[in-house]
């Protein structure tokens, strides 16, 4: 996997929009709404484009969650780690 500067500054706009809509609703946001917020374009491609960031946040330990469960993404650093009632990676 290739880091690229755009690739890495979309995925600090992709774990900031998890951390402030985590914040503001008090449960995880979903795909959609995370591309939104993040910018990261029209509805065309925008789930998988999504999923892939996130998948190397969480290869990189920032975040944890269960593709298989619906809003199930979890910071694992930072503020909003604790919305969730933790502080680490499981």
């Amino acid at each position: 996997m290739s880091v690229t500067p755009k690739g890495e500054a979309a995925r600090a706009r992709v774990l900031a929009a998890v951390r402030e809509l985590t914040e503001a609703t008090g449960y995880a946001p979903n795909y959609r709404e995370i591309a939104q917020h993040a910018g990261l374009g029209g509805l065309r491609g925008t789930a998988s484009v999504t999923a892939y960031h996130l998948r190397v946040l969480r290869a990189a330990g920032l975040v944890r969650f269960d593709p298989d469960v619906s809003r199930s993404i979890v910071l694992t650093t930072g503020p909003c780690a604790h919305c969730h009632g933790t502080g680490s990676a499981a």
